[in-house]
């Protein structure tokens, strides 16, 4: 099998069908393998495509003369580090080069939600209201995290549509309880959820 980039895919089953012993194995083995041959082209082809158009983000901003860090990235999404002044700049900037440049590569339009965040665990959904607004939802914590970068960026003038006094994490303190809300471990768990637009001024 190959990608549409031709990417060539070779999977294990085939060597295990040869070697099966039962109709029921073969049948199994022969399923997966149909099945693989279907996802494997488009998913692999896919994260191909989409690794080319988070190396294009990296590649663009380093041009521009601004720090994009990628950090994490896998099959499906790029968790990156910016400068708290591009705020109301990244979904432009994804747009045209990661979603643009993939079209223009593939033919495939990949559409993306952004999250923003101080921190991965405390990342807000983001929505462009326009070029100077931004909305975030997310957790008190994560706000006033948010807030405290964007202080710490020299010249960056900006407001928010409510008073940060009135931004209070709801945080779930005792361990046992967190672990069973959060399905998982988090050292940090908080209840509070905030929707506020950011203003450049």
């Amino acid at each position: 099998m190959n990608t549409f980039f031709g990417d060539r895919l070779v999977v294990d089953e085939w060597k295990y069908l040869q070697k099966a012993t039962t109709n029921s194995e073969r049948r199994n083995l022969e399923a997966r393998i149909g099945r693989l041959g279907c996802n494997l082209p488009i998913q692999g082809g896919t994260s191909t495509a989409m690794s080319s158009g988070f190396f294009n983000d990296l590649r663009v901003a380093k041009e521009e003369g601004w720090d994009l860090t990628s950090f994490i990235t896998v099959h499906d999404s790029n968790t990156c580090d910016f400068p708290a002044d591009k705020l109301w700049d990244i979904r432009k900037f994804y747009d045209h080069n990661f979603t643009d440049f993939c079209y223009d590569k593939t033919g495939i339009k990949l559409l993306f939600d952004i999250l923003i965040g101080a921190t991965y665990q405390d990342a807000c959904e983001a929505k462009m209201i326009d070029d100077d607004t931004i909305e975030l939802t997310g957790t008190g914590r994560s706000h006033l995290m948010i807030i405290q970068k964007m202080n710490e960026c020299p010249g960056l003038k900006y407001e928010i549509d409510m008073n940060i006094e009135d931004i209070v994490p709801k945080y779930v303190e005792n361990s046992t309880d967190r672990l069973i809300k959060e399905q998982g471990c988090s050292f940090v768990m908080d209840k509070s959820k905030y929707t506020i637009k950011y203003h450049r001024l």
